[in-house]
């Protein structure tokens, strides 16, 4: 199987050679591959970016619950905009809420603070399951890849002479002597 940095580095001379062979299909294949790859290295860097995010954010709400300097309205005011911000995927944003560098207005009700942290804790959930789809999807991709780079020939040597038929093809002297058996080979 063809490296797939080298189809990603050199698509065209990787198609020069393949169109030595004369098979139109693996030719027609590395378009499809190159696609791929761009959707498969697309996909897995928004998913591993949300994941990071992720990661910080869970970090932020501990310690958002357990500040002991924020009262109640700010750290359900603070769980509110995360929530939302989480809601648009703006990461940053979330997090500057949630870790106290933004400054928020505070609520009236204490009461709404553990209808904005559900909140909060949902938009998490989500996000996760986000994640989880976005390597599904990576993974589904990658079959199709490794699908189709299976069918792609292995490249010619640079001393193979390129014909247009078998009619051109050099024949060789076979050298040696042949065996002589004893008996009537198979």
């Amino acid at each position: 199987m063809l490296d797939i940095a080298l189809i990603r580095e050199k698509p065209d001379w990787v198609k020069g050679q393949i169109a030595k062979l004369y098979d139109e299909t693996a030719l027609a294949r590395i378009d499809n591959i190159l696609a791929l790859d761009a959707k498969r290295r697309q996909i897995r860097t928004e998913t591993e970016t949300a994941q990071a995010a992720r990661n910080r954010l869970n970090r932020a709400m501990g310690k958002l619950r357990g500040n002991k300097t924020m009262d109640a309205s700010e750290k359900a005011a603070r769980a509110a905009a995360a929530a939302r911000a989480l809601k648009q995927a703006d990461y940053e944003t979330a997090g500057a809420w949630m870790d106290g560098s933004k400054e928020i207005a505070r609520l009236a009700d204490d009461d709404d603070l553990q209808a904005a942290f559900n909140g909060l804790i949902g938009e998490l959930k989500d996000l996760g399951g986000r994640i989880d789809s976005g390597f599904a999807e990576v993974k589904a991709v990658e079959a199709e890849l490794a699908e189709n780079m299976l069918w792609i020939p292995n490249l010619p040597h640079e001393t193979v002479p390129v014909f247009a038929d078998e009619a051109d093809n050099v024949p060789h002297r076979p050298r040696g002597e042949f065996r002589e058996f004893e008996f009537e080979p198979r």
